[in-house]
């Protein structure tokens, strides 16, 4: 970690994302790249997605979401918008498959039009991208699990999550994160409260300042397959 990093200012996370079939050995492939940028903004802050994943097909999902946040220990979310986007192996966009979302939290009421479609939904909400820049700011302590229900995606609801923190293990500092509907999710700080890795399931995010370097070899050879 730098030793300027403070996670409460302006900073840049990079995360390669990692699947694993399960062997240690082999089935270990990088799929794509998270981008988060944090900008503070007075009571709130912004947070800036950039995701890109190169699926086995050699087409490419991107996402890109911009997000306000309050200071809450979760990031809680006030508004955003999100645009999803695929790209053939041909470089072609699959525009049939677009989708712009933007949400707004007023209270415990959230209100989302995705393609001009309205829906509403209640909960204490935060969302998947946002806990990655909360637990930057969380205290290296045991106290009462933060409560709260995920917007997946920022689209789809999973209630009833508790994220806690687990303690100090060779050197790094681990937090927990269950609830509904989806895998645990492991957070691993270091000693300067950035945060390293991400683990759920299947799929690893690790910071890596070369990921998107990463991720354009793999794209690169996707389509030298295709071809």
């Amino acid at each position: 970690t730098p030793d300027d990093f403070d996670p409460n200012s302006t900073w840049t996370n990079t995360y390669r994302i990692m699947t694993c079939h399960g062997y240690r050995e082999s089935g270990n492939d990088d799929r794509g790249y998270l981008k988060l940028t944090r900008t503070p903004t007075g009571e709130t802050f912004q947070l800036t997605v950039d995701q890109k994943i190169v699926n086995r097909e050699a087409s490419l999902h991107l996402y890109h979401a911009e997000i306000t946040c309050l200071n809450t220990p979760c990031a809680s979310p006030t508004a955003w918008t999100l645009s999803c986007r695929f790209v053939g192996p041909d470089g072609r966009s699959r525009t049939e498959l677009d989708l712009d979302e933007t949400g707004q939290i007023d209270g415990d009421i959230v209100q989302i039009q995705t393609n001009g479609i309205e829906r509403t939904c209640e909960g204490q909400i935060t969302g998947d991208w946002c806990l990655f820049e909360a637990v930057q700011r969380l205290p290296f302590e045991t106290a009462d699990p933060i409560a709260f229900d995920l917007l997946e995606g920022l689209s789809t609801l999973k209630t009833d999550h508790r994220l806690s923190y687990r303690g100090p293990d060779a050197g790094l500092h681990q937090f927990y994160q269950i609830g509904h509907g989806v895998f645990p999710y492991e957070y691993w700080l270091d000693e300067g409260h950035r945060l390293l890795m991400v683990a759920t399931g299947a799929r690893t995010y690790i910071l890596d300042e070369d990921a998107e370097s990463r991720t354009a070899v793999e794209e690169e050879s996707g389509k030298r397959r295709y071809a």
